[in-house]
């Protein structure tokens, strides 16, 4: 059973709307994945233990580095709080994020790239993160969380 549920491919405005997103992110280069013929989806994750599970595309954060892996949504904020992290930066933005949430003001915008059946966020890592700490805190098991997905 795949993570991604209601998936469905992308129109070809939906797709230029999230192209011309991503160039003005630091993932821009997903923009010529898609130019070389990459399929363009969108669809949702509907279960806080998928959500956890999906790999972000960080493999150091801070002063903590899981190279060559990757973190994992539900590693994040614990690594974030460690006291040897020091990325204090991204922790006030998940904050920030989480906070945005709470007054539904978070556009939530998460693109992943799939390769192989396997899935990692590009784009929206912070706001993931955010969605996941503000569902599992509430006790919200029925988080639904809208994906767009690069498929190579």
């Amino acid at each position: 059973m795949s993570v991604i549920n209601n998936r469905i491919p992308c129109s070809l405005a939906e797709t230029e709307c999230l192209k011309s997103y991503l160039s003005e992110t630091p993932v821009s280069w997903l923009i010529k994945c898609i130019g070389s013929g990459a399929k363009v989806s969108k669809g949702e994750i509907k279960s806080l233990t998928e959500i956890g599970q999906l790999r972000t595309i960080w493999s150091t954060l801070g002063n903590i580095d899981k190279s060559p892996d990757k973190f994992m949504i539900f590693e994040v904020l614990p690594a974030l709080l460690n006291h040897d992290c020091g990325d204090i930066k991204t922790l006030k933005l998940i904050e920030m994020y989480k906070s945005l949430i709470d007054c539904y003001k978070l556009d939530i915008i998460i693109t992943l790239l799939e390769k192989d059946s396997n899935y990692i966020i590009c784009d929206g890592n912070k706001r993931a993160v955010a969605c996941y700490q503000y569902a599992s805190k509430n006790g919200n098991n029925d988080l639904t969380l809208p994906v767009y997905i690069i498929t190579q």
